[in-house]
């Protein structure tokens, strides 16, 4: 043990140490905002109130816990701590904010400073392990200083807490570039030995393991996208997740099988966000239409997965280690096993791998296996799929799958079923916050490297598109409902000088003029017949037969060699056909900007939608009508068939839409099949201006009336392709099952517009769990959430139902709410003052609220009663809900929180999970009225020591079988009547042991 003369020399040590780290975090933000030298002596003395106690915290913990260690070990790790630090000044950066507020990446750049000035300078093992200790000790303490003073008044602090906000959207991607970590070189010195306790270091440390170079390699690779139309040259240009991407939401696939929802997890329709929703869940199905933002996504969920950021509601996913296959790389060869998983994600290094590595994740749960476009493979290779995934769901049950798909590629409850389990979530469409907000990003990252005339045209673009969205043009709205279509809207309005065509195909015939043509004439990248290029209208043809070969074949993948010798074929009949393809389709690959190469050798266009577009045009101009239909009934076929009919002349649109109605063959022995071919020639209808004869129009019409109201989700979606003349033919709730009701209402909210409020606002007094989901998934697409929630909403009786709400925009409309009782709100929202305005809230639970620091607004509040905060990590003082009418408390990891200022408040049930409590119930009051109290901590963490101070309870639970002297504590209890003991379920003989040794008290399992 160290004596009090060598404890007062450590501590003085480590206070110079830790105020030198916290000066110098405070003079690099004194520096950005110009502090004068009175400031400065501020920043001193700041430093000084932060850094003593910490030291003494941290001498105090250090020697308590490793009391082996001598003080010249102390001291050598203490001035290596101070090597570390004029090291990361050298470099001008703050190492807090560099590591961007996390405590593990300061601990790792702390070190990695002091291996830089340390070189190979030998170090005891005794010192290497109190270094170790100190850094891992020092930095969540930093961390937590830092965040936690946000209340200071000082101009510093205020500097802080703004460029936090900064460095948390920033500098973790500026950090993620690689830097150079040389080994630390450990010497056991003689006659200094390795002390007791103290694990023996090698002579020197072994290279870093693979896992972690594999995780930042992913990290980085993963970490960028690519924005539709933002371009340097004629390159894409990638975007970092962390300034340019909008969070998509999602929302719980109905099941129309599967009736009302049961579960009291099921997510509103109003979507939440997916590391929200996918926190929770190990296997996750994700439906979305073609560029909604599928691929995208699941490069963000590896990047942050990697990089150990992804959060949702029930707190932080853990550890995990990600792999991404894309399903169109696997086209013509065998799905990967697991060991071939980092190659296919991350094939630069993957020589590095040790042999049975990836093996070992999937065995321990943390691996997160991302599976993109099950769509994207022919219908015969799905159920191959299927048996793939499910192979691994059995071999690897804890590891987390997240599989996406496009709707109707696969049955709703395909990977649902029991044992597999797989939720099914659909990525919903951009709201019309998403779209302003991708507005602004998209215009944000093509102003970059741009001039200041440029910017200010490109800040003009973007409020012109803006207003001519929410004014004039709604469609283009609707239109907007992904990202890949947002991207095109921005790139056509821009490109155009602020001008729009006005339906689907000329927006997309004005886009592939763009990328064909117009963009290469603008940068001069050649003229058209010239040096052996395929003129305009070659180009066209050519690649309307490419597309065609590709639907036909069901490709969304071709190698290079296949693509030549489509090419050639394409070529018929052409002046250029005597070109060699090979040149032809390299000067198609470099100059068009349609395609893309996900792999070496490999083909595929830029988006599904183009190749679409691009082969009914060749089906109408090759007459392939008949073709045509006889594939209509299959989901891939969908979109072609209605391009079709937009390309088609007015006497060949009617005959096509005739022979829909008529059915092909397949649908001539299935009704459903039949069926859906009505609502396909429905949603075709919108894109046929002019018919030959009035008579079709009327027919499809009456076609499309007799299957209202729709079946399934899916059937609503066709349906409401159809057009605004739809509304007309949907009836109101009466007569209607619930799921009939549903249908309905997602067809009304799909169609959109100022005549959907009326339509809709008959199902507002409907108390239905579906029907209300539709309600509350309509307003995130809604044209005007304030007036769809002041005109609907507002009458609607929610009742015990929990409303999940994201968004300050939303969360700032709750008042129209007057049913409204029951509110979930995850992530940052302060003030509360909104949420204390919603008229008759009697249930608030806030999760992962990292920007609340004061509940004092909720005592505006008159109805709430029951309050449940988790993750809410700078929340301290508790006082203010003594003067509130909640009595009923749920805290979930709030360790910062001072259960002491719950003192003479009304709680009558509390709720805890708290570490501090494995010393015992001492923090909570004694003079809270507590009729009711539940411990969730493991029993290995709570002690029930102290509950006899609660006299007035009379149910008590926790987990697990309490010990003898808590046993003890609680026959001390005059009222105690019930006690419950939960998971981990103890088995009967043992609650019959504690019936025995408390006979007036009912023991119960749950």
């Amino acid at each position: 043990m160290l004596s009090g003369e060598e404890i007062g020399v450590l501590s003085t040590l480590l206070q110079n140490v830790v105020g030198e780290l916290v000066a110098h975090v405070l003079t690099v933000l004194g520096g950005r905002v110009r502090l004068d030298r009175e400031a400065r002596k501020r920043i001193a003395a700041e430093a000084k109130a932060i850094g003593d106690p910490m030291a003494e915290r941290l001498l105090a913990d250090g020697m308590r816990e490793h009391p082996e260690i001598h003080r010249d070990d102390w001291e050598a790790a203490m001035l290596r701590l101070r090597e570390a630090i004029h090291s990361a000044r050298a470099t001008e950066t703050n190492p807090v904010l560099a590591a961007a507020m996390r405590a593990d990446r300061l601990a790792a750049l702390l070190a990695s400073h002091s291996a830089d000035a340390a070189g190979s300078e030998p170090v005891t093992v005794g010192a290497h392990f109190a270094y170790e200790w100190l850094i891992s000790a020092v930095s969540p303490l930093m961390i937590a200083e830092f965040e936690r003073r946000s209340d200071a008044g000082t101009e510093v602090n205020k500097a802080i807490l703004q460029f936090v906000v900064e460095i948390r959207q920033t500098l973790e991607t500026l950090m993620r570039s690689p830097r150079p970590e040389p080994p630390i070189v450990i010497v056991n010195q003689v006659p200094v030995q390795p002390h007791p306790g103290v694990p023996p270091l090698p002579a020197e440390l072994p290279v870093p393991p693979f896992e972690p170079r594999y995780l930042d390699h992913v990290a980085r690779g993963f970490g960028r996208f690519e924005l539709f139309g933002v371009n340097r040259g004629r390159e894409p240009s990638r975007q970092s997740f962390d300034d340019s991407y909008i969070s998509l939401t999602v929302a719980r696939t109905s099941d129309p099988d599967a009736g009302s929802p049961a579960s009291e997890e099921e997510l509103t329709g109003a979507g939440v966000a997916v590391a929200t929703a996918l926190s929770g869940r190990k296997r996750v199905v994700l439906r979305g239409s073609a560029g909604s933002g599928k691929t995208t996504l699941l490069s963000w969920l590896a990047a942050n997965g990697a990089a150990g950021r992804l959060t949702g509601e029930s707190g932080p996913w853990g550890e995990v280690v990600p792999y991404v296959v894309r399903l169109r790389d696997f086209t013509n060869r065998p799905l990967p096993k697991v060991e071939d998983l980092p190659a296919v994600t991350a094939p630069a290094i993957d020589g590095e791998r040790p042999g049975t590595w990836a093996t070992g994740t999937f065995a321990t749960g943390r691996a997160l296996l991302l599976v993109d476009g099950v769509d994207e493979l022919a219908a015969e290779r799905r159920a191959e799929v299927q048996t793939w995934i499910e192979g691994l769901v059995d071999a690897y049950p804890e590891a987390r799958y997240v599989v996406t798909v496009r709707p109707f590629a696969v049955p709703t409850r395909w990977l649902g079923q029991a044992p597999y389990s797989f939720d099914g979530f659909d990525l919903l469409p951009l709201s019309a916050k998403g779209i302003r907000d991708f507005l602004h990003s998209w215009h944000e990252a093509a102003k970059r490297d741009q001039d200041e005339a440029r910017q200010e045209w490109l800040d003009q673009c973007r409020v012109g598109l803006d207003e001519l969205m929410q004014g004039p043009r709604p469609e283009l709205r609707r239109l907007a409902t992904s990202p890949l279509l947002c991207g095109l809207l921005c790139a056509l309005y821009q490109d155009r000088d602020m001008e729009l065509p006005r339906d689907r195909k000329s927006l997309l015939s004005a886009a592939l003029d763009l990328l064909l043509f117009r963009w290469n004439e603008q940068h001069g990248l050649g003229v058209e017949g010239t040096g052996g290029a395929p003129s305009r209208e070659e180009q066209t043809i050519l690649l309307q037969r490419f597309a065609y070969s590709m639907v036909r074949n069901q490709d969304l993948v071709v190698d290079r060699e296949q693509a030549a010798r489509r090419i050639a074929a394409a070529m018929r009949g052409m002046r250029s056909h005597g070109e060699d393809p090979e040149r032809v389709l390299r000067y198609v690959l470099e100059r068009t900007g349609l395609f893309q190469e996900p792999r070496s050798g490999q083909i595929q266009f830029v988006h599904r939608t183009f190749r679409d577009y691009l082969a009914a045009k060749e089906i109408v101009e090759a007459g392939d009508l008949s073709f045509l239909l006889d594939q209509a009934h299959l989901d891939q076929w969908h979109e072609v068939v209605i391009m079709a009919v937009a390309h088609a002349r007015p006497r060949e649109r009617a005959a096509l839409l005739r022979d829909l109605l008529r059915g092909n063959q397949a649908a001539q022995h299935d009704r459903r099949l039949a069926d859906r071919l009505h609502l396909l020639a429905a949603a075709s209808l919108e894109q046929a201006d002019v018919l030959d004869d009035n008579e079709i129009r009327a027919t499809v019409e009456r076609a499309a009336a007799r299957l209202i109201p729709p079946s399934s989700f899916e059937e609503a979606a066709l349906l409401a392709r159809a057009g605004e003349f739809v509304l007309e033919l949907l009836p109101g709730p009466e007569g209607l099952s619930e799921q009939q009701m549903a249908h309905v209402v997602r067809t009304i909210a799909t169609i959109g517009g100022a005549a959907s409020i009326d339509k809709i606002r008959a199902f507002s007094l409907v108390d239905k769990s579906m029907v209300v989901d539709e309600l509350l998934r309509a307003w995130r697409e809604s044209d005007n959430p304030e007036d769809y929630a002041r005109t609907v909403l507002a009458d609607i009786e929610f009742g015990d139902r929990e409303v999940k709400v994201q968004g300050w925009h939303k969360v700032l409309l709750l008042h129209h709410l007057r049913g409204l009782h029951h509110l979930n709100v995850p992530g940052d929202l302060t003030p509360l003052g909104p949420v204390a305005e919603i008229p008759d809230l009697t249930r608030l639970n806030l999760f992962q609220n990292y920007a609340l620091r004061d509940v004092s607004p909720l005592r505006e509040s008159a109805s709430l009663r029951t309050l449940q905060l988790s993750g809410c990590t700078f929340l301290t003082d508790l006082s203010p809900l003594r003067d509130t009418g909640v009595t009923e408390l749920h805290l979930y990891h709030m360790e910062r929180a001072d259960l002491a200022s719950l003192s003479g408040s009304r709680i009558t049930m509390l709720v805890l999970r708290d570490d501090r409590l494995a010393a015992g119930l001492g923090p909570i009051p004694a003079d809270l009225p507590l009729s009711r109290l539940r411990i969730d901590n493991l029993p290995d963490r709570r002690n029930l020591r102290g509950i006899a101070r609660l006299a007035r309870l009379t149910s008590v639970e926790c987990a697990g079988i309490p010990t003898a002297a808590e046993i003890a504590e609680l026959r001390r209890l005059p009222n105690l009547a019930d006690l419950t003991l939960r998971a981990p379920m103890p088995d009967a003989a043992q609650v019959d042991a504690v019936q025995s040794q408390l006979p007036s008290v009912r023991v119960t399992r749950p």
